[in-house]
C-alpha cells in the first residue's frame, strides 16, 4: 500500500480526492459523471483516490495525524465519507451499461484477514476476493485489465469482444469470457479454469501462450517452471463460501492455507507431520477446529497454551 506520511502536505490531487468523497456523500449520483471525468483525466487523480481507499481498507481509519494539522482535517472528511467510497465504486463497478469510447474505468478492492467478499465490475463480471487479497482494475476501449496484487480471486467473466486480462507479478491469463480462479501466493501464479477457455503467459515466457481447457489447473512457479496439477472442479471453489476442501493434501499445505484466514496460527513442531495426507472439508476461519481435527486424526498432541499459536507435535 502506498502510505502517505502524516507530516507531508497534501498534494492538490489528494485534496481533490477527499473533496470528491465529500461531494459524493452529499449528492450521491448527482456528481457521478463529473467525478468519473476527474478520476480519468490524469493518473495522479486516480492514484490519489486509490490511496484514500487503500488507507481505509488497510486500517479501517485514516492515517494518524497531529491534532492541529490540516492533514487530520482532510482525512476526517475521508472517513466521514467512507460510505461514498462504496457508492462511488458501486457506480463504477456494479452498473452494467454500454462502454463509451471516451471512458476509462478504474477500480480497486481488497480484503482483510478472514474476509471474503464479492464485487461486480462495470462489464458485468463478478469477482470474489479471498482473504488477504487485493486487485486493481483498469477498463478501456481496448481491454479489461485486472492486476492481482496478492492473494486469490474467483472470476465469473462476462463475455464480450474486449479481452479480459488478469495479471500478477508472475504472468498473466487472458480470456474473452470464462469462470476461473487466479491466485498469486508465495511467488507462484495459480490458474484454475472451470468454464470457457483461457491463455496463460508466464513471466518471461516467449512464444505461444499456454491454452487452458475447462477442468484444468496450472501453476507457474517463480523460477519460470510450469506445472499442471490435478483437475479443477467446482469443489475447488468452495473457498468462496468460506469452506476449504482438500483431497490427499499434505498437512503442511492444509495448515498454510488455513493460517491465512485467522490471527491464530497452527504450528507443526515436527516437520514430518507436514507430510501426512489430509482429506476433508473445513470451515476456513475455524483454525482451532482444524487443529483439533488433525490432532484426533493423526494421534497428535495439541498445545493450546498460547491461543494464538496452536502447536501440533508427536
Amino acid at each position: 500500500m502506498n502510505d502517505i506520511h502524516d507530516d507531508a502536505p497534501l498534494s492538490s490531487a489528494e485534496q481533490e480526492a477527499v473533496e470528491w468523497l465529500s461531494r459524493l456523500r452529499e449528492g450521491g449520483g448527482r456528481y457521478q459523471a463529473a467525478f468519473e471525468e476527474w478520476y480519468s483525466a490524469h493518473p495522479a487523480n486516480a492514484d490519489a483516490f486509490d490511496r484514500v481507499l487503500e488507507t481505509y481498507q488497510a486500517s479501517g481509519r485514516p492515517a494518524a495525524a497531529a491534532a492541529q494539522s490540516r492533514r487530520r482535517r482532510y482525512w476526517g472528511v475521508a472517513i466521514a465519507a467512507v460510505a461514498a467510497v462504496f457508492v462511488c465504486f458501486a457506480y463504477l463497478g456494479v452498473a452494467k451499461k454500454p462502454f463509451s469510447s471516451t471512458e476509462n474505468r478504474a477500480f480497486a478492492a481488497a480484503t482483510r484477514t478472514g474476509e471474503i467478499k464479492t464485487v461486480a465490475l462495470v462489464d458485468g463480471t463478478k469477482v470474489t476476493l479471498d482473504t488477504q487479497s487485493a486487485i486493481r482494475a483498469n477498463f478501456n476501449t481496448a481491454a479489461r485489465q485486472i492486476h492481482l496484487l496478492r492473494g486469490r480471486a474467483h472470476f465469473e467473466v462476462a463475455a464480450e469482444p474486449r479481452p479480459f486480462i488478469v495479471s500478477t507479478d508472475g504472468g498473466s491469463v487472458t480470456t474473452g469470457g470464462a469462470v476461473l480462479d487466479v491466485g498469486y501466493l508465495e511467488g507462484s501464479t495459480q490458474v484454475g479454469l472451470l468454464r470457457g477457455s483461457a491463455d496463460v503467459t508466464p513471466l518471461g515466457r516467449k512464444g505461444t501462450p499456454l491454452r487452458m481447457v475447462p477442468g484444468t489447473r496450472l501453476v507457474a512457479a517463480r523460477d519460470g517452471s510450469i506445472g499442471w496439477q490435478r483437475r479443477f472442479a467446482a469443489s475447488d471453489m468452495r473457498w468462496t463460501t468460506g469452506m476449504l476442501s482438500f483431497e490427499a493434501t499434505p498437512v503442511a499445505a492444509v495448515v498454510t492455507a488455513a493460517n491465512r484466514y485467522s490471527a491464530a496460527r497452527i504450528v507443526l513442531a515436527d516437520p514430518s507431520i507436514g507430510k501426512l495426507r489430509f482429506t476433508g472439508t473445513i470451515e476456513a476461519k475455524n483454525t482451532l477446529g482444524l487443529a483439533r481435527m488433525l490432532a484426533a486424526m493423526f494421534n497428535l498432541r495439541l498445545d493450546m497454551t498460547d491461543p494464538q499459536r496452536l502447536t501440533l507435535s508427536r
